[in-house]
């Protein structure tokens, strides 16, 4: 189900300039993520060992579980609870954003 709409709310007063802001740094966000690739994702995103710690983790970990590496970028400013906003910025793909910010237009 796409929604095209909302029922039962009053008319639109004017331009919903707040929501069109979010939904303008959002695909800000997005197109720095494509562009930039994992660098950018994982400096940006929220990792719960560096909030826990507050201490911001850089360079290369292992992943449990499975037989691989990640490598953590600095967090924006180097302070890792800012990624406590910066996550909510992140997509994982077009399907995601794309769903978000028309549920967040209506």
């Amino acid at each position: 189900m796409i929604p095209i709409g909302d029922e039962g709310t009053p008319q639109q007063r004017g331009l919903p300039v707040v929501n069109l802001t979010i939904i303008a740094l959002n695909i800000v966000a997005f197109l720095a993520q494509i562009t930039l690739g994992d660098a950018f994702t994982n400096g940006w995103s929220l990792i719960p060992r560096e909030i826990t710690t507050g201490r911001d983790l850089i360079g290369t970990f292992p992943v449990p579980g499975i037989d691989g590496t990640v490598t953590l970028t600095a967090a924006p400013l180097g302070i890792p609870f800012l990624t406590l906003l910066t996550s909510m910025f992140m997509h994982g793909g077009w399907l995601h954003i794309a769903s978000n910010m028309l549920f967040l237009f209506i």
